[in-house]
């Protein structure tokens, strides 16, 4: 019998990122932005045209702050996944540059050893804007998907894939998710969704 798969989001699901992130762009260019004005339209957030958007986005990925800040990962997340590894296989699937794989796969080997059998890295903001996880997803095979990107969720959903939107974030608010689409505030509920899914 084969085994589903399961896809992860790196930042926000496994990790913080957008609070340093606002804190280095206020700093760079001015702004006063919190974590809570933060959302996927980041053109449309620092008032810029796409080019300046991405420009902006690789001076934060190529910073020495944002390796910095990494911090150790959100709460439940390791010992969730030691279980849902035990039934699913699992993988990342991250917007992230390439250009940050090297560190990115240090960092998942150092919080979570073994336990993601491959990392696709997307790129949304690399070589032009708009990309989303949905065909990564559909090529590698993928069943589910945790996720906290509001548009990343629905592009996904809309293809049949089954995602957990991940956290109660601002930038994830929405009146009607959807049937392919259920919230998950934290990885308890994670791990009561998959339980419940596994004994059906």
């Amino acid at each position: 019998m084969n085994r589903k798969i399961v896809a992860v989001d790196i930042d926000e699901v496994l990790i913080p990122h957008n609070a340093p992130l606002a804190d280095l762009h206020n700093r760079l260019f001015g702004t006063s932005h919190t974590v809570d004005d933060y959302h996927d339209d980041w053109p449309l957030l620092w008032s810029v045209n796409r080019e300046e958007a991405e420009r902006r986005a690789e001076i934060w990925w190529n910073s020495e702050e944002w390796k910095q800040r990494h911090e150790r990962p959100i709460d439940g997340s390791l010992a969730v996944l030691q279980d849902l590894q035990k039934k699913y296989d699992l993988v990342i699937v991250t917007g992230r540059s390439k250009r940050t794989a090297e560190f990115t796969e240090k960092w998942l080997e150092e919080y979570f050893p073994s336990i993601f059998s491959n990392v696709h890295f997307v790129g949304i903001w690399e070589e032009g804007l708009g990309k989303n996880k949905s065909e990564v997803c559909l090529n590698t095979g993928v069943s589910y998907l945790i996720e906290d990107s509001l548009e990343q969720a629905f592009a996904c959903a809309e293809k049949g894939i089954e995602v957990l939107l991940f956290g109660d974030y601002n930038w994830n608010k929405h009146d009607s998710l959807g049937q392919k689409v259920v919230r998950v505030k934290d990885w308890q509920e994670v791990g009561r969704y998959f339980e419940k899914d596994y004994s059906n």
